[in-house]
Formats: structure tokens, C-alpha cells, sequence
């Protein structure tokens, strides 16, 4: 019908109108942030399960769980590279449950081609690309296959199924791609967890391989041992043993596929270059047995090492070690048959000394003892101290130390007889001393040898010292680390002419067992920093919180002393990571770190929380001491630059700080408090400190 409107009707539904868009608007806000919220607190769940389970099943299960909360996924799926391959680890049906490790048909093919160019693919409909088409028969449509990036290299593929035609938006690629990065850290922590527990087997090894050595002194059994250790060890086709007298090569021992052979080997010619090894003491590499003419007649192919079997620098052997393959030969594999070469050197040695000179069993069983020691336990002072007690049994002595050499100073770092009377000195553990103030260490850095002093009344080298006063006779012994000297064993007689050059050779020998001790102490020490250690800001991750957040707490309680904690977060460190890509969001990360280490003291922990959050517990802090920090930290990032090829970054920090008190006693409440005042610095306005009585200004 004809109809005129007049204005108030026109305007009622304008009015109207108006009414309903705002609804509209409101309501897709509210949906845009709830969806934000659900994608922030998936990523969050997956991020927790990973950081406190050492399973790779346990945390890529997470990230593909979340998946499914957030798109309507029909089934998920990770592979990971191995072998220059991939391999199925991990699938998950729409239910939630794990299926069946089954590829679908064309996965393998898509996977490889997206591991291979380290590229994301998003099919929208699968019909549409031939080798997926083709191959595929289920009622999946499309896919997304997502490279799991690790140091710009694809570890491994996540691959998401869908059940009908997809069009995947910028925001649903965003967040899977992050889910994808989660997946990664999962496997990252479970490789080097994977690697932890091997460094701890073969040390293991090591200790068992050397506990065996030590108990038979017999020659024949002791090459014999030796072989079987390094074939367990590493994996090797073959090894033999010929001892060295200085001028000739002699058939010792020879094992083939872990098999003693009776018959002698015929020793090498001397054009060979197993000769080589024994005249020059440095090992011979052959990677391709292939390119060596004169070692067809004993092996046709694979690859070859040629160990010197060293003791107080002198040759007493050579090791011959073969691997089936052509290549074989990395750094960790040498630096394993080092440590065996070094063992076996020592073992050789003890043997021939023990069917050489009966009445030398002392010297061996205590070497065996110190040994033993070193094995046994992890402290390296009671392993230092019980080097030092070993000696006594072999070499009489009315004091005696250890030192180490550290940044060009000296520091005796364990001593036995000096609380006698008759030289009494003070403990002098942890002070340095000059090195060039004595002589007689001098001499022994420049020669790499052992000395002695036979009367130091009449020696040149002898610098006595109030220390030093009632010392008649002395011998002392490097501490080597390849060819460098990181130490001393010094004894002090208090009677003229005791020490001789056998004694200063029998030094050698323990001087040997200390430096392997101390070797073994800083792996142990590596490999433990290793596994407290964030990767990328080099500071301590959340196990390494755990452990030394604990400690300080209950240190705090102990001595009835403050603490403080400060919590943190990068404000809007998202758009960075969008805006400049990960690279850059790690590389300010990073920087901030170093912006912090400007501020707080060593004794501080500092630790990585997860993400873009860190966490900062202070010993020996009050609250308000504690917020002066914190507000340093602020400003110090606030006022730094954070420089992006032709870019110039400005970060800013929320912060929440607290302190141990009765209501907040355990590292968790502390997290938990100082995280809930970040968050109340967030919910103000960002850049600024929150605590119960403190906000700074913006």
C-alpha cells in the first residue's frame, strides 16, 4: 500500500535501528573476546602440561587436545623427523582419544613435503590437490600441515584433518600456528631430556667400564676388558690393542663382533699409519677406509680411528677402533673413545707395573681406590680428599694439597697435614696466590712434568715462605687437561733427600686421577646446568626455579630471614611477535633479560616462568627494597631500545611484587601472589608496579 511516513516514524525506526546494531556489535565484541580468552587459556593449559611432564606423549597430547576446543577439528595427528624420514609418534580422533598410529592416505607424502621446505600448507579442500585427492578414501575435506620449527629447521609436522570444506582465517592460523610451536617444545624437551638420559648412561658406562678395569691387574685380561668396553661402548665392528715399547708395535688383544680372537694379530708394518699414531701420540682419523690403499687387506670398508694409549706423557700403546660404515666418526663419539684411550692407559700401566714389580701392589690398589672414589661419587672434595689420603699409603708426606689454577691465580682448594704443629698453617682454602711468586710451580707449567726438591736448603728453586718453614724435601705433580695445566699436588717431607724422581712419577699418576675426577665433576656440573637452563635467555627455567626457589624459601625460614618476589610480564609482547615475527620476540626477550642482569645482584634468582612472564626471587630482600628493584627493572626497560634491523622497539613491564610472610610461606603462594598483583599492573594500565601497599606512576 502507498504509504507517507511522516518524520517521528522515521525516526522511531532509525531509533530502533541504532538499538539493534549496538546489540549486534556488542555481542560480536563479546564473542571476539571470549574466543581470545579461550584461544589465551588453551595455549596456557598446553604450556603448563608441558612444562611439568617429562613425557612427550603426555604434552603433544595437550596441544592437540586444545586443538579441538578451539576448531572443529575431525582428527590430529604429529610426526617427527628421523633419520632423514618421518615417523608417526601421536594421533588423536575428534573424541578426544588416542587412535590407532595410521596414517591417512597421502599424509606421509604431504608431511615429508612440508617437513622438507619447512613450509605450513592450508588445504581448504582437499579434492581440489591431486596427490591428496587421489589418494584419499575418509570423509576428511581439509587440512592444515603445520612444520614443527626448531632453530629454523622442521623437527617434525603437525597435521590437522577436517571433516568438511574449510576457509581458515588470519586469527584461526595464528593460533594453531602457536599450538604447533607448543608442540615443538615438547619435543625439544623431550629430545634433550632423551639426551640427559643418555649422558647419564654412558657416565654410567664409564664408571663401570672403570671399576672393572680396576679390579684385575692382569694383562691379558685387562686388554681384553678394555676391547669388550669399547665394543659395548660404542658400537664398534672391531678393536684391537698393540703395545708400544718406544720402538715396536706388539699384538696385546683383538676383539671382532664382541668375540675375544685367539689368535695374534700380526702387528702393523712401519710404514703404516698405526705406527704414525704411536711415534707422534696424536690419533688418526680414516672416515672412508676406501681411500686408505694399505687398510683393504684388514677391513674392505667403513671407517677407522687409531687412539695413542698414553701415561705420563709417554706412549705405551695404540688402540685401533673400526665402524662398519664409511663416516662414523663425530666429536661425541671421539671424545667417548678419549675418555676409554684414557682409562685404558691407565689400566695398561697398572698392569705392567703389577706383573713389572710385586711389591709395587700398594701404589696399584690405591690408584684402584682413588679410582674408585672418582667413580663413586659426584662431590669432587671427598673425591679430591680421598686422592690426597691415597697418596699417603704409596708416598709418605707431613702435608700436602691440591691446587687449581683459575683466571692466572692459584688457590689451594683441599689440603691434608697442615694442622700438625710442627707447620701449622692456616686454612688457605679459597685465597689466591700469585703463581709466579713460587718457582717451583713455574717450572713444572712450562714443562708440563713432574718435580721435586730434594733438600730445599740447597735448591736454587726453592722459595721458602712462613708456609713453607720446616719443608726439607718436596714433590709435586701437573694436573693436566690435554696439554694444558689447570693444577698441582704438592707434598711436603720434613726430612732432607726423602723425595726422589720415582716418587715424582708416582705423583703423575694420581696427579692423572685428579684431573680426571675434576673432568668428570664439570660434566656432571654441565649437564645438571643444562637441564635447570632456559635455551634461549640462558637463565634458569622453571625446574631450576623449583629447585633453587625452594632452597632459598627454606633458607629464609631457616634463618629467619626476608625474601621478596617479583613477577613479571612483557606488555603486549604479542604484537611484536606479529608485527616483527618470533626471531625478533626472542632476540627482545633476550635483551630484557640483560636489561634485568644490569640490575639484580648474582646471589638473585632469576628464572624464565614461561612465555614472556619471569619471575625474580630475591634473598635477603624486604618488601620495600624489593619494590626499589622492581621499579629499576621498569624504568631500565622502559628507557632501553630494542633495536630491529631499521626498527626501534620501546617495551615496557607489568610487575607484581611480595614478600614471605606467614600467609605467603611456599614457592607456589609466592608465584601465585606476586602473579596476582603483575595481573593487577596489567588490569591499571600496564608499566607500573603493583603490590599490597605500592603502585608506582606509568
Amino acid at each position: 500500500l502507498d504509504k507517507k511516513w511522516e518524520s517521528p516514524e522515521l525516526n522511531t525506526f532509525r531509533s530502533i535501528a541504532q538499538t539493534l546494531g549496538s546489540i549486534i556489535y556488542k555481542k560480536l565484541i563479546e564473542d571476539h573476546l571470549d574466543l581470545r580468552a579461550r584461544e589465551l587459556e588453551s595455549l596456557q593449559k598446553a604450556s603448563t602440561k608441558i612444562s611439568s611432564s617429562d613425557q612427550l606423549e603426555t604434552g603433544l597430547q595437550s596441544v592437540l587436545s586444545q586443538i579441538y576446543e578451539l576448531t572443529p577439528a575431525y582428527n590430529t595427528s604429529v610426526y617427527m623427523v628421523q633419520n632423514n624420514g618421518l615417523k608417526l609418534i601421536l594421533s588423536l580422533g575428534k573424541n578426544k582419544q588416542q587412535t590407532l598410529l595410521f596414517s591417512h592416505p597421502g599424509e606421509e607424502d604431504l608431511s615429508q613435503l612440508v617437513a622438507t621446505t619447512n613450509q605450513d600448507l592450508y588445504i581448504s579442500n582437499i579434492a581440489l590437490v591431486d596427490e591428496v585427492a587421489h589418494a584419499n578414501a575418509g570423509p576428511e575435506q581439509g587440512v592444515i600441515s603445520l612444520s614443527l620449527k626448531a632453530a629454523s629447521e622442521s623437527i617434525g609436522v603437525l597435521n590437522i584433518w577436517y571433516d568438511t570444506i574449510r576457509t581458515f582465517t588470519d586469527e584461526e592460523r595464528t593460533i594453531l600456528r602457536l599450538l604447533a610451536d607448543q608442540a615443538t617444545t615438547a619435543i625439544i624437551n623431550m629430545q634433550f631430556i632423551q639426551a640427559e638420559r643418555e649422558q647419564r648412561i654412558l657416565a654410567d658406562s664409564l664408571r663401570k667400564a672403570n671399576l672393572q678395569l680396576s679390579d684385575n691387574l692382569e694383562l691379558t685380561d685387562v686388554l681384553e676388558s678394555i676391547l669388550k668396553q669399547v665394543l659395548l661402548l660404542v658400537s664398534a665392528r672391531e678393536a684391537q690393542v698393540f703395545l708400544y715399547d718406544g720402538t715396536n708395535l706388539e699384538f696385546g688383544a683383538v676383539i671382532y663382533a664382541r668375540e675375544v680372537q685367539e689368535d695374534p694379530v700380526h702387528p702393523p708394518g712401519p710404514d703404516s699409519i698405526f705406527y704414525k699414531t704411536a711415534q707422534t701420540g696424536k690419533r688418526i682419523l680414516v672416515q672412508d677406509i676406501q681411500a686408505e690403499e694399505n687398510l683393504q687387506n684388514t677391513w674392505k670398508t667403513g671407517s677407522l680411528v687409531s687412539l695413542p694409549l698414553i701415561f705420563h706423557r709417554k706412549v705405551i700403546g695404540i688402540m685401533n677402533v673400526s665402524f662398519t660404515k664409511p663416516g662414523e666418526l663425530d666429536e661425541g663419539l671421539l671424545q667417548v673413545l678419549d675418555l676409554l684411550s684414557s682409562q685404558a692407559s691407565i689400566a695398561i700401566n697398572n698392569a705392567r707395573t703389577f706383573e713389572a714389580e710385586r711389591e709395587q701392589r700398594r701404589l696399584a690398589q690405591a690408584l684402584h681406590e682413588t679410582g674408585r672414589a672418582i667413580q663413586s661419587s659426584l662431590d669432587i672434595e671427598v673425591v679430591l680428599d680421598q686422592i690426597l689420603i691415597q697418596i699417603a699409603t704409596v708416598i709418605p708426606y707431613n702435608a700436602a694439597n691440591l691446587i687449581l689454577i683459575e683466571n692466572g691465580k692459584m688457590r689451594v682448594v683441599r689440603q691434608q697435614g697442615f694442622q700438625d704443629n710442627q707447620n701449622k698453617l692456616d686454612d688457605q682454602t679459597d685465597h689466591e696466590f700469585d703463581i709466579s711468586r713460587f718457582t717451583t710451580l713455574v717450572r713444572m707449567t712450562e714443562s708440563r712434568r713432574p718435580m721435586i726438591v730434594p733438600d730445599t736448603d740447597k735448591h736454587p728453586d726453592w722459595v721458602k715462605t712462613e708456609s713453607t718453614s720446616g719443608v726439607m724435601s718436596w714433590a709435586g705433580a701437573p694436573i693436566l687437561e690435554g696439554n694444558h695445566v689447570i693444577g698441582f699436588l704438592s707434598l711436603n717431607n720434613y726430612t732432607a733427600n726423602y723425595y726422589n724422581q720415582d716418587h715424582a712419577d708416582i705423583l703423575s699418576a694420581f696427579a692423572s686421577q685428579a684431573s680426571i675426577a675434576l673432568t668428570h665433576a664439570r660434566l656432571h656440573k654441565k649437564i645438571q646446568e643444562m637441564a635447570i637452563t632456559d635455551p634461549l635467555t640462558e637463565i634458569l627455567n622453571r625446574r631450576g626455579l623449583q629447585r633453587w626457589g625452594q632452597y632459598e624459601i627454606d633458607r629464609a625460614k631457616r634463618f629467619d630471614s626476608p625474601l621478596s618476589a617479583i613477577y613479571f610480564d612483557l606488555d603486549k609482547f604479542k604484537i611484536v611477535n606479529d608485527t616483527y615475527g618470533h626471531d625478533t620476540g626472542d632476540e627482545v626477550l633476550k635483551q630484557v633479560v640483560s636489561c634485568c642482569l644490569s640490575v639484580i645482584r648474582s646471589i638473585d634468582i632469576f628464572s624464565r616462568v614461561g612465555g614472556e612472564e619471569f619471575l625474580i626471587i630475591l634473598p635477603e630482600t624486604s618488601l620495600p627494597i624489593a619494590i626499589q628493584v622492581a621499579e629499576r627493572i621498569r624504568l631500565t626497560v622502559k628507557g632501553y631500545s630494542f633495536k630491529n634491523d631499521s626498527h626501534h622497539i620501546n617495551m615496557t613491564l607489568s610487575l607484581g611484587v611480595v614478600e614471605l610472610n606467614e600467609e605467603i610461606d611456599t614457592l607456589s603462594d609466592l608465584m601465585k601472589a606476586a602473579d596476582q598483583y603483575m595481573y593487577q599492573s596489567k588490569q591499571s594500565g600496564r608499566n607500573q608496579t603493583s603490590n599490597p601497599k605500592f603502585n608506582s606512576n606509568k
